[in-house]
């Protein structure tokens, strides 16, 4: 198979790129983001030229601006493999990547695989797994989409056999880039189009995502050096407002109101995010058009999926929330009263049941018993928290499944955690399909598993499958 490797980047310039990390208090200078961007652009094309030496990839740079062609060029000289550098050329961005694709696709290439110049965190393994499925469609003379899901909703990678190049300028849209992979993987699903998600990676846009980078064990040398020379540390909240979280998996029939509910709030959510991982009916579309942030990712779980959330998000605070509940019109204002004690850092609402017949009164009684009990605060269908302080702790382990009991036990050290008088209103949709004595059953033993330690233990997952 011939394929191709695209860099997609802009010529490093102050005040031209990565402009978000410029912005705000204890931000970085226009300077130091140049220095930085122009780092990460140096080591992902040294990636590259490894990669297009093992794979047999030809390289091409699409730059812009058209006039600085020559500092680009010595910018990423010294290579010993032959480079195609080329201006960008169109209207829009989606014009631009199209037009960019088409010059690979031209020159005989059965796959191309496209990066973007601004991100740290790719690794070889990632391009071996988009040729790979690119190979397979080229070999059943069938087309393939291989995109990489950034937690911002972004892409840092788009993967095309050469039979796409049509459908991807029809397509294509960049407008919302919060919402680029999901839209492209509805249009992938309408026309039937296959398509594989990579790994997520983060984004770059605050101090907060800086921290995150600093703090990953493997950095090319050239951004290792410039992230260790910048002054992030002890730097406040990156953001303001409150970040809403709600990870799916086919909830077109409830995920609407949620969203609703939350669009009803005395308090204006700074962003509503959600995050699905393979819906097969209408939940991505509904998402695309309520939503203010859609990230679609390749794997399932609810603890990873909220993670992944939290990684993209742009608020000061996290709220973890259901897409079968629906939160009262105070909810955001009281977590926003409850937070301005700076001991606090998080906590949770009370829950309520609909219909709400006299067992599930019972059931909610109960939860929040056991919660005051054990100072537990995630037991319901909402969880807030500082979001710099979620990351600190490393966020919710992907392998409880009471996510809520165990990083409860991890925040004590760092603060308060309370319940707000506040409810929130879900679905007992499990209990009235699995059976209410199974489900309460399966549903106190995963607590007490978690709250004790034990996670993905075999007896837990055999006990949720019955549920289920």
């Amino acid at each position: 198979m011939s394929q191709a490797l695209l860099l997609f980047t802009k010529v490093p310039e102050p005040g031209h790129v990565k402009t978000r990390l410029t912005q705000g208090e204890n931000a970085l200078s226009s300077d130091d983001a140049c220095r930085l961007y122009a780092a990460i652009l140096q080591d992902l094309f040294d990636l590259l030229i490894s990669v297009g030496k093992s794979l047999d990839a030809k390289l091409y740079v699409a730059y812009t601006p058209r006039e600085r062609g020559a500092e680009i060029r010595q910018l990423l000289s010294g290579k010993d493999s032959p480079v195609m550098f080329f201006p960008q050329n169109g209207r829009t961005t989606a014009e631009r990547i199209a037009n960019a694709f088409e010059v690979a696709f031209g020159d005989g290439h059965e796959a191309a695989v496209m990066v973007f110049g601004d991100q740290p965190g790719i690794v070889k393994g990632l391009f071996v797994d988009a040729f790979r499925h690119l190979l397979h469609g080229v070999e059943e003379k069938k087309p393939h989409l291989v995109l990489g899901p950034t937690c911002d909703g972004g892409t840092y990678l788009i993967g095309l056999t050469s039979n796409l190049q049509g459908w991807l300028r029809g397509t294509i849209d960049c407008t919302n880039t919060s919402k680029a992979v999901s839209k492209l993987v509805v249009r992938g699903m309408s026309s039937r189009v296959p398509y594989t998600l990579l790994s997520d990676l983060t984004d770059l846009d605050d101090s907060i995502d800086l921290e995150f980078l600093r703090r990953s064990r493997v950095l090319p040398s050239r951004t290792a050096r410039v992230l260790s020379s910048l002054d992030i540390n002890g730097q406040r909240e990156a953001g303001v407002g409150v970040s809403v979280i709600i990870p799916t998996l086919n909830e077109e029939g409830t995920l609407e109101r949620t969203i609703e509910s939350l669009r009803r709030q005395r308090l204006t959510p700074k962003e509503i995010i959600v995050v699905d991982c393979g819906s097969q009916d209408r939940t991505l579309e509904i998402a695309n058009a309520t939503a203010d942030r859609v990230v679609a990712v390749g794997r399932c779980g609810r603890q990873y999926q909220e993670n992944v959330g939290a990684r993209g998000a742009k608020g000061a605070t996290l709220l973890f929330l259901h897409a079968d509940t629906l939160a009262s019109p105070t909810l955001l204002q009281s977590v926003a009263r409850a937070l301005e004690d700076e001991n606090i850092i998080g906590g949770g609402a009370r829950l309520r049941y609909a219909p709400f017949r006299a067992r599930y009164r019972a059931l909610c009684m109960l939860r929040d018993t056991v919660s005051r009990a054990l100072g537990i605060f995630g037991l319901g269908s909402s969880f807030f928290v500082r979001r710099r302080v979620f990351h600190d702790v490393g966020g919710f382990d992907e392998y409880t499944n009471e996510e809520g009991v165990d990083i409860s036990k991890r925040l004590r050290r760092y603060g308060k955690l309370v319940m707000l008088d506040d409810f929130v209103q879900t679905s007992p949709r499990r209990y009235e399909s699995c059976g209410f004595a199974q489900t309460l059953f399966a549903w106190a033993f995963t607590i007490a598993l978690s709250y004790f330690g034990v996670h993905g233990s075999w007896i837990e997952r055999h006990i949720w499958r019955v549920v289920r």
